[in-house]
């Protein structure tokens, strides 16, 4: 699935340089209305399931979609969505991603469920869950368009 997510988001950068953390940063404390959280180490900035982190030596973006309870840190791929796109196109591509991966989860638990107990209310309702997240790839996917052009 990985392989299906990078092709799908390996859009073409519309600027040909790289960005650094620090430019994302400045992007994502510039946007409108941030949520900034000072800390005792540094600070943070969440917006649209990201949330990127300043601390004395380094900066790191998590993906507050995957993990549970805890954030993780975006991967490499995840990281080279902000690279080469800024902090708005990371941010929709890094939703859409999370949305590619939600799908494969709901539609492993919906063949499970077909081949296992066969409850239709549940089925019913992880067909909801994948309605759901298929209409918000494809606000996302709009989102995305508008942002390039």
């Amino acid at each position: 699935m990985e392989t299906q997510t990078s092709k799908i988001l390996s859009l073409k950068s519309y600027t040909s340089s790289m960005y650094t953390l620090k430019e994302i940063l400045h992007q994502a404390m510039n946007q409108h209305e941030p949520v900034v959280n000072e800390q005792p180490v540094g600070f943070n900035v969440i917006k649209m399931g990201v949330k990127i982190q300043k601390f004395a030596n380094h900066i790191e973006i998590m993906n507050t979609a995957k993990g549970g309870s805890y954030y993780s840190e975006c991967d490499k791929i995840e990281y080279s969505y902000f690279q080469e796109g800024g902090w708005k196109v990371g941010c929709v591509k890094l939703g859409i991603s999370n949305c590619l991966h939600k799908l494969e989860l709901i539609e492993n638990k919906i063949k499970n469920e077909v081949n296992t107990r066969k409850n239709d209310k549940h089925i019913q309702n992880l067909k909801n869950k994948r309605e759901r997240a298929l209409h918000k790839y494809a606000e996302l996917q709009l989102k995305l368009k508008s942002i390039i052009n």
